[in-house]
């Protein structure tokens, strides 16, 4: 995904912490629109973010979907907004949902197990420094 960014824009996108600046609103964005070209570009990188949803970044979606909105009428601004989440995506690669099966167990109850359930999110693993933090058992 970010080779394709690479290949579009002739280099990587600039890291960024968070995915939208404070007090962002891309609904009442009144920046120029985009040529054909450029809303091309845009779609495709729409895409590209959705099946990174698909896959398991689910701490870009809000701002994913917000984005989408935007498709058939994008601006510059829109535009930039999505090359702030894949800022984002570069800065936070290593990004991952840890799911475990477990069985709970209280003293004078019944016991919970997890195993039956569809799966259980323990821990959003995201980390500052480029590597993945695992808590345990995962």
């Amino acid at each position: 995904m970010l080779g394709a960014y690479e290949q579009m824009y002739g280099k990587q996108p600039r890291r960024y912490s968070s995915l939208l600046e404070k007090n962002d609103h891309p609904e009442i964005d009144d920046s120029k629109e985009l040529i054909e070209e450029d809303i091309t570009k845009y779609q495709s990188m729409i895409g590209a973010l959705q099946w990174a949803i698909t896959l398991g970044r689910f701490d870009v979606l809000a701002a994913i979907m917000t984005m989408s909105r935007f498709q058939a009428e994008p601006r510059t601004g829109h535009l930039h907004h999505l090359k702030r989440i894949y800022g984002y995506l570069r800065k936070y690669k290593h990004g991952a949902i840890c799911s475990s099966m477990y069985v709970l167990s209280f003293p004078n109850t019944h016991t919970l197990n997890m195993s039956s359930m569809t799966g259980c999110i323990l821990y959003m693993a995201r980390s500052m420094k480029g590597s993945p933090k695992m808590p345990p058992n995962c």
